[in-house]
């Protein structure tokens, strides 16, 4: 898609969008202390941008822009067979999910992420 081909690859390439928060975020991919971050807002505000921007600012690799995509299937409770299904791309360095996708089970797959993320 155009929109991925012209995708800034760096903080300093979006540095027209968002400039307070990529100035954090670049103070912050500098130190040595990078805390959990959490990236919300509408379609189309740079989420996806941002991830990768600092992704290749802490670890300096073209890898975190080589993503796979998979179709994974969340049980929704102990008792019940329901299940919901999510698309979840992922890089040696980061994953994303877009939950909203699973409608009222949202919650679910977001905690069985982190649950599989912390396990490993």
């Amino acid at each position: 898609m155009w929109v991925e081909k012209y995708r800034p690859l760096s903080l300093n390439e979006a540095s027209n969008i968002h400039q307070d928060q990529i100035q954090i975020l670049s103070k912050l991919a500098e130190s040595d202390d990078f805390p959990h971050v959490l990236l919300y807002g509408p379609s189309g505000s740079g989420k996806r941008t941002l991830t990768k921007g600092i992704l290749q600012a802490l670890y300096g690799t073209q890898a975190v822009h080589k993503t796979k995509s998979e179709c994974k299937e969340f049980k929704v409770s102990s008792t019940s067979s329901t299940t919901c299904q999510a698309v979840v791309f992922s890089s040696m360095y980061h994953i994303e999910v877009t939950p909203s996708e699973a409608e009222i089970y949202d919650r679910v797959i977001v905690q069985k992420l982190i649950k599989e993320v912390a396990g490993s």
